[in-house]
């Protein structure tokens, strides 16, 4: 079974579900009615048709996320290699356009960051998961910063921090 508190990869997660897939088969009836019972939560359950599919969303689910597609879509959207379970679920706000994030910005306060061509918005629970609540008083907008040099701190911090993962 997965150690649900230590980081993963999107590869490690596709691998655990290969390994379940395999493991409903197994011959050790034991090891068969674990696997199955982690199955038992899928609104498609029928042992004859689980397919990789099946135990990908067992996967995702176990880590907290509601889909397949939203836990590869957490690596995409954050650009991260791996994945810490404490950290738990985070509601970000995205927006194609700068200005139309900033305005979001003023209106509701967070933090507003860069994406490739993207920007979010995000909770100070996220920041603090980044590692870059060391700074966080000191800044609120990445892209216009107030204080060059609190930008070029927290730069830095995530260059070091981040980049590495």
């Amino acid at each position: 079974m997965n150690n649900l508190s230590r980081p993963f990869s999107l590869n490690e997660a596709k691998i655990q579900a290969q390994i379940l897939l395999k493991t409903i088969s197994s011959s050790d009836q034991n090891l068969s009615q674990q696997a199955q019972k982690r199955l038992s939560n899928l609104q498609f359950y029928d042992l004859r048709r689980i397919q990789l599919k099946h135990t990908l969303a067992v996967i995702a689910n176990e880590y907290g996320f509601s889909s397949w597609l939203n836990l590869k879509n957490y690596f995409s959207l954050t650009g991260l290699t791996k994945f810490n379970p404490n950290g738990g679920g985070f509601f970000n706000q995205w927006f194609s356009s700068y200005l139309d994030a900033k305005q979001m910005l003023q209106k509701t306060g967070g933090y507003l960051l860069p994406y490739k061509n993207q920007f979010f918005i995000c909770e100070s629970g996220y920041i603090e998961y980044l590692g870059l609540d060391k700074l966080a008083s000191d800044w609120h907008n990445w892209i216009e910063p107030v204080d060059i040099d609190a930008w070029q701190r927290l730069n830095d911090l995530y260059v070091k921090g981040i980049s590495h993962d």
